[in-house]
């Protein structure tokens, strides 16, 4: 009996030992994922402060934002040096210009929907195998976002105004700020999955002002939905020339080859340039990885701004 004592003693403290030593395992390889977490952040840090600086460059340098310059030339798995020679750190990030989606805070102005904007928005989510009818509803939450009366907030992101980090342009007045921060933010309320927010994501976005629609860098079924006639194919042969080189020089450029196209451009807010810009990227360091996504507004003489930046799960 002594000796079947001693063992089973032993054998409960042998087993609260490695109880013991898997909990400080499991507590230290926590703090090691949460450090490498915190460090992949500080690097995704520094990937938007070049994607900042990358469309400064451009803006004072170029007229036009085109899908060819180097903003659009997205990085893959880049190896990060670092202090550490054990520890591993990959990057891989991109640009998008916002400004060549359907921006659906034009579904709205100062809280009152404009029933043209809701037409094309129709439209185009019928393009992209969307419910139609989405639209109006989607329009009613982007109206309860907008400020109520007072001056228009139809601003086209040509740099003038007032932002919303506080560096001023040519007037004194607020630029609204949306209650969501991009346009996955406004799908989460209508319980779209994610296979329905990544068709929007694609095409479409949610700014803190109305702004024009940059022909250069818009997806063909964006173009078919803005511009009244014009099909998909149509706008696709379109988009096929312009990536190919023949980009757009300004908006009569564009009036020129839809006329070749038999077609008059009557629609309003089109440019070629852009303001608004998402940059998303993703550091995998050790057993960590991390995504991040941020909205950028680099206007005209004035240091790029970022207005929100959110962890992609």
């Amino acid at each position: 009996m002594a000796v079947v004592g001693a063992l089973i003693v032993v054998t409960v403290a042998a087993a609260l030992t490695s109880g013991l030593f898997m909990r400080q395992t499991a507590t230290a390889r926590q703090t090691e994922n949460a450090a490498a977490r915190a460090q992949a952040r500080w690097l995704l840090m520094g990937g938007l402060d070049w994607a900042r600086l990358v469309l400064r460059d451009n803006v004072r340098r170029e007229p036009t934002v085109r899908g060819d310059q180097l903003w659009a030339s997205p990085i893959r798995d880049t190896r990060i040096d670092q202090l550490d020679p054990d520890s591993l750190a990959v990057f891989s990030g991109s640009v998008e210009d916002e400004q060549g989606k359907f921006n659906v805070y034009r579904l709205a102005q100062t809280g009152i929907i404009d029933p043209m904007m809701v037409t094309r928005f129709t439209n185009l989510l019928s393009a992209i195998g969307l419910p139609p009818t989405l639209a109006p509803r989607m329009a009613e939450a982007v109206a309860t976002m907008q400020p109520r009366g007072g001056a228009t907030d139809d601003k086209t992101g040509s740099g003038n105004g007032t932002r919303a980090n506080g560096a001023t342009g040519n007037n004194n007045t607020e630029w609204p700020t949306p209650a969501a921060r991009g346009i996955d933010d406004l799908a989460l309320r209508f319980d779209l999955d994610e296979t329905a927010r990544k068709r929007l994501r694609r095409v479409t976005t949610l700014l803190p002002q109305a702004t024009d629609l940059n022909v250069n860098t818009a997806h063909a079924e964006v173009l078919s939905a803005w511009i009244e006639g014009l099909s998909l194919a149509q706008a696709r042969t379109l988009t096929e020339s312009r990536d190919g080189g023949q980009w757009f020089v300004n908006a009569g450029d564009l009036t020129n080859r839809l006329r070749g196209l038999g077609l008059e451009n009557t629609s309003q807010h089109i440019g070629v340039t852009s303001t608004w810009f998402t940059a998303t990227g993703t550091v995998v360091l050790d057993r960590a990885r991390v995504t991040m996504r941020a909205l950028i507004l680099a206007a005209p003489n004035a240091t790029p701004a970022i207005v929100w930046r959110q962890d992609i799960l």
